[in-house]
């Protein structure tokens, strides 16, 4: 069941809301999606993302839960909920879910440090774009899985996808669609993957992981209960 905010945290969220959920401002013919990072609005929802950062950085699995719903959604599959998932957030290092826990505790600081805004149901999402980017300004034909948000003002976009090639332009909070992705080299750090992007000239260039997120990727939802702000979902995929 979803909970929703109080009358006074709605009266309090709407000029908010309003602002970020507004049009997204074009550049290079893209849409745009500025970061924002609403949880300072109510100092209930700032602590608790504050403690769940602290549990994060501690790898504090009994922390973390304490600000997580028992019916957490995690994955798209039949297991789900807060057990499950602290089963996953302390497998050992030999165990076949080792690589999904460290996804999974570098995603949960990753996206809760990026900010975050309110949608219509007064949840809060993290990272922003799931709530402050309208999905029409992507256009009718951009696919979730292969649309990315840059999320610096000056990120790079290489001539290839290395660190040391020639940098052919920049992006600043720009949105894409239909990238393509590279994938991570052998036995090396899973986040290591390019997005090649076709600037206006029609020229291919590669932006960093580093600087981009996936649409598809981490993303969570807080609702506030009785018992203050908790975390309902965080999920990767679609």
């Amino acid at each position: 069941m979803r909970r929703t905010a109080t009358p006074l945290v709605l009266s309090t969220l709407l000029a908010g809301l309003a602002l970020a959920a507004g049009p997204a401002a074009a550049q290079n013919g893209r849409p745009t999606a500025f970061p924002v990072n609403e949880a300072h609005k109510i100092p209930a929802l700032e602590e608790t993302i504050e403690a769940v950062l602290q549990a994060v950085d501690d790898r504090d699995t009994e922390a973390l839960l304490e600000y997580v719903l028992p019916e957490l959604q995690f994955s798209f599959g039949v297991e789900n909920g807060a057990e499950a998932w602290a089963e996953i957030l302390n497998a050992p290092a030999d165990s076949d879910t080792s690589d999904w826990r460290e996804e999974i505790w570098f995603a949960l600081g990753d996206t809760m440090r990026l900010g975050g805004a309110f949608n219509e149901r007064m949840e809060y999402c993290v990272p922003y774009f799931n709530c402050s980017f309208d999905s029409e300004d992507a256009g009718p034909e951009a696919d979730a899985f292969t649309t990315i948000f840059v999320i610096r003002h000056d990120a790079a976009i290489r001539a290839q996808p290395r660190a040391d090639a020639q940098v052919i332009g920049r992006s600043a909070y720009e949105v894409w669609t239909g990238v393509e992705f590279t994938d991570p080299p052998p036995d090396g750090d899973w986040r290591d993957t390019w997005a090649r992007v076709v600037l206006p000239t029609g020229t291919p260039g590669y932006i960093w992981r580093e600087d981009f997120r996936q649409w598809v990727g981490y993303r969570g939802y807080f609702v506030e209960t009785p018992e203050g702000w908790r975390l309902q979902v965080f999920i990767a995929g679609d």
